[in-house]
């Protein structure tokens, strides 16, 4: 993957991240993300049924309760797969209690009290992919991948 920031010095989180910002980038453009599709709850069913499938992109990415599925959609990505593979990389979905000031409504009516997104282990690094960190407010918009402890300490329950 060529790297167009020649200036961004080597092993450098910001160098690390521009690969996963890309991919990120391409991910949101396709009409199964953009459509919601994709991003439905497919559990072991391996497909979504239409109640477990967001309308939109929107509201798969700013509505509680999509979380697990949209963030395993891009972890399961085979363009995702080969930038880890490609960057010696590891990555896997975690979630944590969240600060009650983040507590929401799901889309199916219970109360969500947690939340999912994806840790990423690259050159020495850890950081947290969350594409749907925008459900807690117009502060998350485009936030996409965060540090590891900004974002726990941004979200988590001290509890």
């Amino acid at each position: 993957m060529e790297q167009k920031n020649n200036h961004i010095p080597n092993n450098t989180l910001l160098s690390v991240i521009l690969p996963y910002e890309a991919v990120i980038k391409q991910f949101k453009k396709r009409s199964g993300v953009i459509s919601g599709k994709d991003l439905g709850w497919k559990g072991s069913k391996g497909y979504s049924l239409f109640n477990d499938t967001p309308k939109d992109f929107g509201s798969a990415t700013g509505t509680t309760g999509w979380c697990v599925s949209a963030s395993e959609a891009l972890l399961n990505d085979t363009i995702f797969q080969t930038n880890l593979v490609y960057r010696g990389a590891k990555a896997k979905l975690i979630s944590i209690d969240i600060k009650e000031q983040y507590y929401g409504n799901c889309f199916n009516g219970s109360q969500n009290k947690w939340h999912t997104a994806i840790l990423v282990e690259d050159s020495g690094f850890n950081f947290v992919i969350d594409i749907t960190c925008r459900q807690f407010g117009n502060d998350f918009l485009e936030k996409d991948i965060w540090d590891f402890n900004t974002w726990q300490a941004k979200l988590r329950s001290p509890f």
